[in-house]
């Protein structure tokens, strides 16, 4: 998800209008003191990217504007609760296409624009994804897809295989799927034979996977744990986690948030417990520490084939 400079604006400016400013000898002591803004109520909003692509967002009433010399990818505002956020989609890119708006990791619209009042503090994020260049009719529903050919001209976020499968994980009608078909030998020796530098690379394999059937259809969006779900690990040690399946992937110890992975999903694992930052090893200390709260963050590590879904 990338981050610019307008980003950083936006948010030092918000912190210039909470902070205000002033001189010492702007003011006389005989003044009355300049009334200060209440924040005590205000909320964060925050719009972002996933995928090659920018955004446009207003949260004053106005119509969002596409910024044509510096495209944003990224906007932050504090808001009073009830305020309208008003956000725009699109991508220039050859190859790519919008595909949904979420807040805060769950499914909100299909349309490159939304309206929607916050309420809390939320993040909205705009999925793009790639087309892969398949000249081939896609299915309208999934309960079609039956072979390779049936999905490869849908937009997709990963694609690829190992010396038994191919995987492709696409996106129809605001869901992400997983589908896998299975390697016969003789055309896994021809992929892997496929040279990188090839411009006919895409071609060739698609020759050779398009007849496969397709032997495994996650709903990867479907099976997202809800938040009832995931209290079930609240107590549990950190260790435990790890004994399950999890892996760390990143933690911040000043707020014990950590990133934590269950495939194909990223959690934020916020634990409760004291270890010294400075010797932290993960082997010895996550025995130690006990689980506050796990968030669902995204979908992720989608080749991970080893964990069956929730």
């Amino acid at each position: 998800m990338k981050k610019n400079l307008k980003y950083i604006a936006v948010l030092l400016t918000v912190l210039f209008l909470l902070t205000g400013c002033s001189s010492p000898s702007s003011a006389l002591p005989s003044e009355a003191p300049a009334e200060t803004m209440d924040t005590s109520n205000m909320i964060l909003v925050k719009v972002n990217t996933e995928g090659v692509g920018e955004i446009a967002a207003a949260v004053d009433g106005t119509e969002p504007e596409f910024d044509e010399e510096y495209p944003f990818t990224s906007f932050g505002s504090m808001v009073e609760p009830g305020t309208e956020l008003k956000a725009s989609a699109r991508t220039k890119e050859p190859g790519w296409r919008f595909v949904k708006w979420t807040a805060n990791g769950v499914d909100l619209s299909t349309e490159e624009t939304i309206t929607v009042p916050v309420n809390e503090e939320v993040e909205y994020v705009a999925h793009f994804a790639l087309s892969s260049g398949y000249e081939g009719e896609p299915v309208d529903k999934i309960e079609d897809a039956k072979t390779m050919s049936d999905i490869l001209a849908l937009p997709y976020s990963e694609s690829g295989f190992d010396e038994s499968h191919y995987v492709y994980v696409f996106e129809l009608n605001g869901n992400t799927y997983r589908a896998v078909a299975d390697l016969p030998e003789d055309v896994s020796k021809q992929l892997w034979g496929i040279d990188f530098e090839d411009p006919e690379r895409d071609q060739k394999i698609f020759a050779l996977i398009e007849s496969l059937p397709i032997t495994r259809l996650d709903d990867l969006t479907a099976s997202i744990p809800s938040d009832e779900q995931l209290t079930q690990y609240v107590g549990n040690s950190g260790q435990e986690l790890l004994d399950e399946g999890w892996t760390l992937e990143g933690y911040y110890l000043d707020s014990m948030e950590f990133t934590m992975g269950r495939s194909p999903y990223l959690y934020t694992v916020v634990f409760e417990g004291e270890i010294d930052p400075q010797t932290f090893n993960e082997e010895e200390d996550m025995g130690k520490l006990t689980v506050k709260s796990v968030t669902y963050q995204g979908i992720a590590n989608t080749f991970d084939l080893s964990i069956p879904l929730e």
